[in-house]
């Protein structure tokens, strides 16, 4: 039996443009900025030989359906009959623009690529894969690799993609409104895609003229409110953040919002909004760690693949 263990940043994307009409799933994506965040998700992986493949995915002690993990985890097997046990500690709430989904396909794929000793672009290529087979996304995957603040400014994978790294650090305030927002409807929905990348294109633009943190705060901003994403609840927990000297925008795409300021002001300007949480921007990308520190649940001691 050979065990391998990573762990994946969260990941908001504050605004987009989708490409996904190419017929390779590694050349589909998104034009778009955002950034990776503190906590992600965390698997621990055991693999061994068996008759035929199977796949089992667990949060904590519940075994789970993770379809996005499940079809990483595959797309890396590709036919070999093995069985493949996967745990996961998942950090934020599932379905509310944190990229939990990229984060769990990411993680489990790059801890399984250890175990195997496969490349790290395959385990990387794997989860971009499923992310896009099933629809929770076109871009966390690639950003939650780069890691810090990064703007996506062709899609999919290199050599096609082009993802670069935007100077920045910052404290954050994350802050959920309401139930969860099934991206694959929306990534379905002609009108709503017709309007993001109407609103995206513009903000991709902009962006790369001032590639910053305040500018990429601002875009998000008018990005969520000219697309037609921002509920009534966003734009009112965006306003309290900004009444209070802040810079808010929704998460792409859930019913959340991040808020960049003060991080104690934040946290009471949104406090009667939502759920609060607060992070900070994670400047390293997705890295593998020792069995021991997933395990134990630690983080602080991460360590890259080598």
């Amino acid at each position: 039996m050979s065990e391998g263990a990573a762990f994946a940043p969260g990941h908001v994307t504050c605004f987009f443009e989708i490409h996904d009409e190419h017929p390779d799933p590694v050349r589909k994506g998104s034009r778009g900025a955002g950034f990776s965040v503190a906590q992600g998700v965390v698997s621990h992986v055991r693999a061994e030989r068996a008759e035929q493949q199977r796949v089992e995915v667990w949060f904590d002690e519940e075994q789970a359906d993770a379809p996005v993990t499940q079809a990483a985890v595959r797309n890396l097997l590709g036919k070999s009959a093995m069985r493949v046990q996967v745990r996961q500690q998942v950090q934020l709430p599932i379905s509310q623009g944190f990229g939990m989904s990229g984060a769990g396909a990411l993680s489990a794929a790059l801890a399984l690529a250890k175990a195997l000793r496969l490349p790290r672009s395959d385990a990387v290529q794997a989860a971009h894969k499923a992310e896009v087979q099933q629809r929770t996304g076109l871009g966390d995957v690639i950003g939650q690799v780069t890691g810090g603040i990064e703007v996506r400014s062709e899609p999919g994978l290199p050599p096609w993609g082009s993802c670069q790294r935007i100077v920045g650090e910052a404290e954050l305030v994350l802050c959920v409104l309401a139930g969860p927002l099934e991206t694959r409807k929306v990534l379905e929905d002609e009108r709503k895609r017709a309007a993001i990348n109407k609103a995206g294109g513009e903000c991709v633009r902009a962006f790369l003229e001032q590639p910053n943190i305040k500018s990429l705060f601002r875009l998000g901003k008018q990005f969520s409110l000219q697309s037609g994403l921002a509920t009534e609840q966003v734009v009112r927990a965006i306003r309290a953040a900004e009444r209070e000297g802040g810079l808010a925008t929704q998460s792409m795409l859930g019913n959340s919002v991040v808020a960049y300021g003060e991080p104690d002001v934040m946290e009471r300007a949104l406090a009667g909004h939502g759920e609060v949480l607060p992070t900070r921007i994670e400047p390293v990308g997705a890295r593998t760690l020792e069995v021991q520190q997933a395990s134990s649940g630690a983080r602080d001691n991460a360590t890259r693949e080598k």
